[in-house]
């Protein structure tokens, strides 16, 4: 009988040494230390696309809102807002006193204008066609074609309709260029600074406090007043309202929505602000930026919120940072914050700048050198110097 030898059976391998293991995850860390930023890199920049994606989406819509309603500007208090209210002596109040704010169809104040273009795209649900206000303001905060994919989850608010808790909701992304949506002040027969002026009519000049600019005598909010479509800026990205409150607080924004005027001034609206060029804007807040005031920058650094598509770190150096801006005439464009800060984008056509290098009087900030054009950006936009009654006026 033969006896079959039987293969040898190879001894296995030992398992992984720890100093195999070390230098397996040594090299994987450094190789995710390469790939991370080229991954990050490369969402920025599909945000980015998809956020000039979305403005020009919107800017078809204000092309269709303009040959609709004879060229008058969409999100204006004067425009598509004017229903909300009516004067009455020197006051501003709701065209229904009655009519509560949880019951109202369209804007939801008077620089709402997510509602009139969302109805020129077509758009149509439940909560855009109903009368639930505060349904209407979340739905807004969902809807993709206005809200830039950079700014969600970055952040979050409490906010309110009147009286009723909304929660905590995205804030909203783009903001629309107010002075363009204003009136002329002597347009009106009452006194605008009893509450509404941020939304209806622009304040008169100095020795006004707040008069900070002046609109060409009877202007309104019509595409053939505003100058060359294609140098103004309609709507850009933006974050309302956040405040400093001290040189190093940057304060949460608090969206309070009424169909009152009185209740949606300048900083209290979530829809509007008057541009990055203005140095006690709500939304585009420079004070983080060497040079951007006359003292030291703010310990908080608030460029981050509003400039979403250039460097996303704090404390970068002015011009670093970038947004995306809609202009009148449908086209997209980045601009650093230097180049957003030109007050010609922002303003209409022979607006006044009362003393360009005055600190904003009466502002609420405690941060010294908020000047009515920034500081750093001036000498480049609005060479002075600016005596006592003097002002320029945008070409």
């Amino acid at each position: 009988m033969s006896i079959r030898s039987h293969p040898s059976v190879a001894s296995p391998r030992p398992g992984w040494t720890i100093s195999e293991l070390l230098v397996i995850v040594a090299l994987i860390t450094v190789l995710l230390a390469m790939l991370l930023p080229a991954i990050s890199a490369t969402r920025h920049a599909a945000n980015s696309i998809t956020c000039f994606g979305n403005l020009r989406a919107i800017g078809q819509a204000l092309a269709m809102y303009l040959a609709e309603n004879d060229g008058y500007i969409p999100g204006s208090g004067n425009t598509s807002g004017r229903h909300l209210w009516k004067n009455v002596g020197n006051q501003c109040v709701p065209a229904d006193p009655s009519r509560s704010l949880m019951n109202l169809r369209g804007p939801i104040e008077c620089n709402d204008y997510i509602y009139p273009l969302a109805k020129a795209m077509g758009l149509a649900s439940p909560e855009l066609d109903g009368i639930d206000v505060a349904a209407r303001y979340a739905f807004y905060t969902r809807l993709r074609q206005f809200q830039c994919p950079s700014n969600l989850g970055m952040l979050s608010t409490p906010s309110s309709a009147g009286s009723t808790a909304l929660g905590t909701l995205q804030s909203l992304s783009y903001l629309t260029a107010m002075t363009f949506l204003n009136v002329d002040y002597s347009l009106y027969p009452f006194n605008a600074t009893a509450g509404f002026q941020g939304n209806v009519c622009l304040l008169p000049p100095p020795p006004h406090a707040g008069g900070c600019w002046s609109l060409p005598t009877g202007y309104v909010p019509n595409i053939l007043s505003i100058g060359a479509p294609s140098e103004k800026v309609y709507l850009a990205d933006g974050t309302k309202r956040l405040r400093y409150s001290g040189p190093a607080v940057l304060s949460s924004p608090t969206y309070v929505l009424s169909i009152d005027p009185s209740d949606t001034r300048t900083y209290y609206t979530s829809f509007s602000d008057y541009g990055a060029f203005y140095g006690d804007s709500a939304a585009y807040m420079r004070h983080g930026a060497v040079g951007a005031l006359d003292g030291p920058p703010a310990a908080v650094d608030g460029r981050l919120y509003s400039y979403r598509h250039g460097a996303r770190s704090a404390k970068s150096p002015p011009g670093a940072c970038r947004l995306n801006c809609l202009f009148y005439d449908g086209h997209a464009q980045a601009l650093d914050e230097i180049a957003a800060a030109d007050p010609r984008l922002w303003l209409p056509a022979r607006t006044r700048l009362n003393r360009p290098s005055n600190g904003v009087s009466g502002n609420n900030q405690s941060i010294s050198g908020a000047k009515v054009v920034w500081h750093d950006v001036q000498a480049r936009y609005v060479p002075g110097p600016w005596p006592v009654g003097s002002s320029w006026t945008v070409p």
